[in-house]
């Protein structure tokens, strides 16, 4: 049903804003450093990647969104 879906969606949001990952030392040079970043739930599920979750992470991390479009730190 929506109802569930957008349940489902508040609660893994909640838990990917929540993810102790946003806190880890090389959290910003692997976001900013490689072309691609997947994202993935606890139980294996994909979440998307660091493209189709740009707003999500600009939010989290404060880093702009152009920032996470390019690919490399030069």
């Amino acid at each position: 049903s929506q109802a569930s879906d957008t349940s489902a969606e508040c609660t893994w949001e909640s838990a990917f804003r929540a993810s102790k990952w946003f806190t880890r030392g090389w959290t910003l040079q692997e976001l900013l450093g490689l072309s691609s970043v997947e994202f993935y739930s606890r139980e294996g599920k994909s979440l998307g990647n660091k493209r189709t979750l740009e707003q999500q992470i600009h939010e989290i991390t404060g880093v702009p969104a152009t920032a996470l479009r390019e690919n490399s730190l030069s």
